[in-house]
């Protein structure tokens, strides 16, 4: 048995899978670039602990106790894993550039400070508002003669 309402209500689940799945697929991409933002803030304070382990630890040939790595080798190393990249080097995380790595001591303290301007992967983001997201990391390690 049939009653009147299916007839008129034909294609009704297709009209409102129009209307839901632009909102679906903004919300999904909003999703994802959230999660690239997360991947990269964490890949950019990874780096600048392994710039401030490498500057404490590979002191060699250093005159004193409270000396630090060569500051570009400190630079390559957050920027392209490598102390000394060859010509084709990538840098870890795009667009960083050794320009984006400050190390500075204080005393018996050595801090490395990396600031990144995030780049969305979705350009439409980028192109629809002021995506000007600048991510900051930074490590500090002691450098004195520990007693």
């Amino acid at each position: 048995m049939k009653n009147g309402r299916t007839k008129s209500q034909s294609g009704l689940a297709a009209v409102e899978m129009l209307i839901a799945a632009p909102v679906l697929l903004i919300l999904l991409s909003g999703f994802v670039e959230v999660g690239n933002m997360f991947i990269t803030y964490n890949n950019i304070n990874k780096l600048a602990q392994n710039g401030i382990r490498y500057a404490v630890v590979d002191i060699y040939g250093t005159s004193g106790v409270s000396q630090v790595a060569n500051e570009s080798s400190i630079k390559n190393l957050v920027v392209y894993g490598e102390v000394s990249p060859g010509g084709g080097a990538t840098a870890l995380v795009d667009n960083l550039t050794p320009d984006d790595v400050q190390v500075s001591q204080a005393g018996d303290y050595v801090t490395i400070t990396v600031s990144h301007d995030y780049e969305p992967i979705m350009g439409a983001f980028n192109d629809a508002m002021n995506f000007d997201v600048t991510f900051q990391a930074s490590s500090t390690m002691f450098i004195g003669q520990s007693f």
